[in-house]
């Protein structure tokens, strides 16, 4: 027994990434197929159905994302019709008293073989990641043991794995995407990076946000002249490119903002009205317009002779912070006002009068609120990373670090959080490992949220298809969890508890960060 402790320590010694990779690889094995969270895994068996009936993504009610993780469900699904995999799902009848609750769950028990046959693609995701962040570190900070290190934190973190193993929530995908743009950025690679932006964005929304950041570097990268505008242009374009093809099924069939419900529901507009802004009436008036905005652009440009970029270029650093402090200060005013005027307007015509509807219409105003906050910051993030002294590469990763945190300025959901973890991870060692702890504690206060959300119903795949879980025992768990105490439903409890505890957690590793610097980026 001793000499087999002394090889597996000389094994962890001498082979630490493989080694890490084979323990997050076993425990993503052993939880894939016993543990699911039913309401998205649900979601999925629909898409898989609609796919093997002939509809399209968007063609029935059920699908609210874009296309990516569609075409991803719609391929594993093939694959699984050759594998035999034809039991997807089974509905459980007990359950259909809860769904009229405030309860998070779906009334089906998903087959493990499909369960495991979706989580495959995230699982492979994560792979992945950790091995993009290792080369990433190992080539910032020329330390293997670095390397190995931000692999480790990315593989072994408990909400990654819970994620992709359990949730079988695709964020993973985002995340992998938009550190493959940033990797495409340090190496020049501009059109390609521009499509993995693309890309990123149309697997979930959040890292549109880092925009601005990703401009920022290409440009004080290339500099503020032709340079800087060609290398940004080849990124846009290979954006646009990437855009088109992904959309290409949705434009066909006349259902582009359809494929952006996930986005326009969260900021109160509505399908029908983009529609009709972009029906092909509309068409001639946008591209009028778009060529007349960019006759002033180029107007203004030949007018000044660059005058007005060099003025700020030279401009004293502490006077420019604060001409754009207060110019964004003046933007959210404005803002402000609009949404509540907004918001008041829509309480005031809505048909319902139920005090949770109401609450949940002024939590999708804060948001869009918090979002257009969010934007202003990133806007000022970015200009500090503009001019910024390229040699500086703790700023930019300071920087970037600051841009992935401030999406989340709201109480997200915990998959959502997944986008900014390589960055943070980036961070943590390229910069501050003393930011290791606090990262562990958000990681572990993120799944604990997760896992409450999940809650019981992720051992119904279980309880349905095999004798290791009592179905009675799961239903009694879900009868006490789908009560209510008054008319306060009981889950909510652990879940405002958990999620506020989480929210903390993010908010302590920015604490932690401006303890540290003092608040400094540069």
């Amino acid at each position: 027994m001793r000499d087999v402790s002394k090889t597996c320590a000389a094994v962890m010694r001498d082979h630490p990434l493989a080694t890490v990779l084979v323990l997050g690889s076993a425990v993503r094995l052993i939880l894939m197929p016993t543990l699911t969270f039913n309401i998205d895994m649900t979601y999925w068996v629909k898409i898989s159905e609609m796919v093997g009936a002939g509809f399209g993504l968007y063609d029935v009610t059920g699908y609210y994302y874009t296309p990516v993780w569609g075409y991803v469900v719609a391929l594993f699904t093939f694959l699984g019709e050759l594998l035999g995999i034809t039991d997807m799902a089974t509905l459980v009848p007990e359950f259909a008293q809860y769904l009229s609750r405030d309860y998070p769950m779906a009334a089906y028990a998903v087959s493990p073989a499909y369960a495991v046959m979706m989580k495959i693609p995230l699982v492979l995701t994560d792979v992945a990641v950790a091995f993009m962040l290792y080369h990433l570190v190992k080539d910032i900070t020329d330390d293997d043991r670095k390397g190995v290190w931000a692999f480790a934190l990315w593989y072994l973190c408990p909400l990654t794995i819970v994620e992709s193993s359990i949730h079988g929530m695709f964020d993973c995908m985002s995340a992998m995407s938009i550190l493959a743009s940033f990797i495409f950025l340090r190496r020049k690679e501009y059109l390609i990076a521009g499509v993995a932006f693309s890309v990123a964005v149309l697997t979930k929304f959040f890292p549109i946000y880092l925009i601005f950041f990703l401009c920022a570097y290409v440009l004080r990268e290339e500099g503020l002249d032709r340079n800087g505008l060609g290398a940004l242009t080849r990124s846009v374009l290979g954006a646009i490119a990437a855009l088109i093809v992904i959309q290409i099924p949705a434009f066909i069939n006349g259902q582009f903002w359809e494929s952006l419900f996930f986005l326009t529901d969260r900021i109160g507009v509505s399908t029908d009205f983009l529609n009709g802004i972009t029906s092909p009436r509309m068409i001639p008036f946008l591209i009028a317009g778009a060529i007349v905005l960019c006759l002033i652009l180029w107007y203004f440009h030949r007018r000044t002779e660059g005058a007005y970029i060099g003025r700020i270029i030279s401009m004293d650093p502490g006077r420019r912070d604060h001409l754009v402090i207060r110019s964004l200060l003046v933007l959210g005013a404005i803002a402000t006002v609009g949404v509540i005027a907004y918001t008041m307007i829509s309480i005031a015509g809505s048909p319902s009068n139920r005090a949770l509807d109401t609450m949940s219409d002024l939590g999708f105003k804060a948001v869009m609120l918090l979002s257009i906050y969010t934007i202003l910051l990133e806007i000022y993030l970015a200009q500090r990373l503009l001019f910024s002294d390229r040699e500086n590469g703790y700023c930019t990763y300071t920087i970037l670090f600051l841009s992935s945190m401030v999406i989340f300025l709201w109480p997200p959901l915990p998959q959502y959080v997944v986008v900014a973890i390589p960055f943070m991870i980036v961070y943590a060692i390229v910069v501050s490992e003393r930011m290791t702890r606090p990262f562990m504690i958000f990681s572990v206060s993120m799944t604990a949220y997760e896992c409450v959300l999940g809650n019981v119903t992720a051992l119904l795949p279980i309880a349905v298809y095999t004798d290791l879980v009592p179905l009675d025992a799961v239903l009694a768990a879900v009868d006490v969890l789908a009560g209510y105490i008054g008319d306060v439903p009981v889950i909510g409890v652990p879940i405002l508890v958990a999620s506020a505890v989480a929210f903390l957690s993010l908010l302590n590793m920015l604490r932690h960060w401006y303890n540290e610097t003092g608040g400094r980026m540069v």
